[in-house]
């Protein structure tokens, strides 16, 4: 059994899916439910989502329809948001 380092890393080496699933989004990607679900294993975005939105990060919903025509939410940050993080992380 590992010493109580892992406690400290475990954050990092098994992140949340909100978590995960902001990360992914600050790449500047798009995310929908069935990539969600099997990209991250998340059942639930639309609920990350609103995780996201509570940390007060400003995400924008678009509804497009899939190939078999059903409407589905697609999320993604606001670039002016995306290029604010990268430049501080810079």
């Amino acid at each position: 059994m590992k010493t109580s380092d892992t406690s400290t890393n475990r954050y990092k080496e098994n992140p949340s899916q909100t978590t995960q699933i902001l990360w992914y989004l600050k790449e500047g990607n798009t995310l929908n439910p069935l990539q969600a679900l099997d990209m991250f294993g998340c059942f639930r975005l639309g609920a990350r989502i609103w995780d996201i939105r509570d940390m007060g990060i400003n995400v924008k919903t678009t509804l497009i329809t899939t190939s078999t025509g059903k409407v589905v939410a697609e999320y993604q940050l606001q670039k002016s948001y995306i290029q604010t993080k990268m430049d501080f992380n810079n």
